[in-house]
């Protein structure tokens, strides 16, 4: 008595009914199509003519050319894609229409038909469904990571300079005043003046540098809005020298301003006060010692332009091209080794750009820096007021 066993014979495919085929088609989230060579429609499900309808507003039928519907200027592509296909090749692309101004995305797959099971690819199914939302999410969540990194990258940045381009200074006037202190009980006046002066420099660094902190960060925290006002543009730029004088007398350098008693200006006085402190300090960082500053500003079809030339070190261009364009901050050290915090310059140039303006820096290495701040004379308001 045998006890061999056959294997079980494969189980032929069972025809799907035609209309259970028509509902299962027509139940599918996605639009389905079969079309010809040349590019005919062979068949749709009611999915793939309502996106037909509602996005190209036509009426297509069985038979009907799928032409009108395909962007001209792909027209090689799809070409080159369909004979890909026919040639037995399965693709999935995501393909970017502009329907009605607006980009809308798809994922499309394109699966050759053989019909008659001869190996002979003469038709062409497409299976698609719109992604413009998913896309449109994907973008928001990449968006929201980019200002997580810059948010970590600000937080890094600003307590690096709070730990060292602050505390250093003042560790140092610690040690100053305590030698002042000493040249007070001994009563060497001398030495008292000294030390005073020294004083009086760092402190003003001090100060200049917490102003930068503090302005910068908040511009990161996109809390920093433009108050409009009117004021003088002089009084602001003597303001400016008188608390730089400490920094530009040991040096010796001297400053010389063009600017008319008149001269007034429509915008955020203190945003303009810091543009202008810190692009007369980088004048005096950068300077010679025996050197000049020529500060100008004159008015010209609507607009104040505010010039600081020097004739000091300069910059080279890929330096004022990385601050400008990519944001990156330029620490560098100037003629008498003073040190910044390397946030003043990109902090300019934000607030020029947010108060409607713009800053423009020629530099040469060893030659000096022409720099030129351009703002609207008159504000929101007053802009309003003669309209």
């Amino acid at each position: 008595m045998s006890h061999y066993r056959s294997e079980p014979d494969e189980p032929e495919e069972t025809p799907l009914e035609p209309v259970l085929g028509q509902a299962i088609l027509g139940s599918t989230p996605h639009c389905v199509a079969v079309i010809s060579d040349d590019l005919k429609l062979v068949y749709g499900n009611l999915n793939f003519f309502r996106f037909l309808k509602n996005v190209f507003d036509l009426d297509l039928g069985v038979g009907d050319s799928l032409g009108p519907v395909l962007p001209k200027e792909r027209a090689l592509r799809w070409q080159l894609r369909m004979e890909e296909v026919l040639g037995g090749q399965c693709k999935r692309v995501e393909e970017v229409l502009e329907v009605k101004g607006e980009t809308r995305y798809f994922d499309v797959a394109y699966q050759p038909l053989d019909e008659r099971g001869r190996n002979e690819w003469d038709r062409i199914v497409l299976f698609f469904e719109e992604i413009t939302a998913r896309k449109r999410s994907e973008k928001r969540l990449r968006e929201r990571e980019t200002e997580l990194e810059e948010s970590i990258a600000t937080r890094e940045t600003l307590l690096s300079v709070i730990s060292h381009d602050l505390r250093s200074p003042v560790f140092q006037l610690n040690g100053l005043l305590f030698m002042i202190r000493q040249s007070a009980e001994s009563r060497d006046e001398g030495r008292l003046q000294m030390y005073a002066e020294d004083l009086e420099e760092r402190i003003s660094h001090l100060t200049h540098t917490i102003d930068n902190v503090l302005s910068w960060s908040s511009l990161q925290r996109q809390s920093l809005e433009p108050k409009i006002s009117r004021f003088s543009l002089e009084s602001v730029l003597e303001h400016a020298i008188g608390l730089l004088k400490p920094v530009a007398q040991p040096k010796g350098v001297n400053v010389r301003t063009t600017c008319h008693p008149g001269m007034e200006l429509s915008s955020d006085r203190e945003m303009v006060a810091f543009i202008i402190r810190n692009l007369v300090n980088n004048a005096i960082k950068f300077s010679r010692e025996g050197g000049r500053i020529d500060i100008s500003a004159e008015a010209t079809d609507g607009y104040v332009s505010f010039s600081v030339l020097d004739h000091g070190v300069g910059f080279a261009p890929e330096e004022i091209l990385s601050v400008r364009e990519g944001g990156r901050r330029l620490s560098k050290t100037g003629t008498w080794g003073e040190h910044g915090t390397g946030i003043g310059l990109k902090t300019c140039y934000e607030f020029a750009a947010r108060l409607g303006g713009s800053l423009d820096i020629v530099s040469a290495q060893n030659e000096g820096t022409a720099t030129t701040l351009r703002l609207p004379q008159m504000g929101p308001s007053d802009a309003a007021q003669s309209a």
